[in-house]
């Protein structure tokens, strides 16, 4: 069996359904025999935002590859970096390991054509959504991207930092997110992708359209790259 190395931290509730989930699943692949080999570096979160609010991805991009570095060096046999907007800074990791790196929106992108959808809403922060970085590398898998209205991407800043990150599932807001994926798909959007690690703590949502869960589809794709 590989070890995962994880690039975590970015928020403690992420972190921990990477390192339940991956766990869980390698529990269930081998009949409860094994558990998964994890190294997890936990970047500090604080320092991470304090960055983005001067909007230093440089510094940003430096924190977690050198988290990456520190990993490869611990033994690890590929990476992934357990949250979505920081896939902004992807390629300063990539520039610095000899390892595999698990790209979260490569492996969602991949799922997403699985499904034969070419039109997919976008939900999460509102750097993922409106920063270009997620929709241009889904342009490159054939995939056209609908990202919320301002108000909504307001409100999705809102539940993500406000609550989500600090372990807070507010009914409320599960409220406000379901009309907003309903919002989406009349738009066109055959699908929504859920392009924040902590909305996975929405799940399952009451709402009778494709959801992609960006954080279940990563340690699906890790538990395969693990056990191979």
């Amino acid at each position: 069996m590989k070890t995962i190395g994880i690039i975590g931290g970015l928020s403690p509730e992420s972190t921990v359904v990477y390192y339940k989930g991956l766990n869980d699943g390698i529990r269930e692949r081998t009949g409860r025999q094994h558990q998964a080999k994890i190294t997890i570096n936990s970047v500090d979160g604080g320092e991470i935002w304090k960055f983005r609010q001067q909007n230093d991805w440089n510094a940003q991009g430096k924190i977690v590859a050198e988290a990456a570095l520190s990993l490869e060096k611990a033994g690890a046999d590929f990476i992934l970096l357990a949250g979505n907007t920081m896939h902004r800074v992807s390629d300063a990791i990539e520039s610095v390991i000899n390892l595999p790196f698990l790209h979260l929106i490569d492996v969602t992108a991949k799922r997403i054509k699985a499904e034969g959808i070419t039109i997919v809403g976008l939900t999460g922060t509102s750097v993922t959504m409106t920063d270009k970085f997620y929709i241009e590398r889904l342009a490159k898998f054939g995939i056209t991207t609908i990202i919320p209205n301002p108000e909504d991407v307001e409100s999705m800043d809102r539940i993500i930092y406000n609550e989500l990150i600090w372990g807070i599932i507010s009914p409320e807001s599960r409220i406000i997110f379901t009309d907003i994926i309903r919002r989406l798909t009349d738009s066109g959007a055959e699908g929504v992708i859920l392009g924040c690690t902590e909305l996975t703590l929405f799940m399952p949502l009451n709402y009778d359209t494709k959801i992609f869960d960006t954080t279940q589809i990563h340690i699906e794709e890790a538990l395969n790259l693990a056990i191979t």
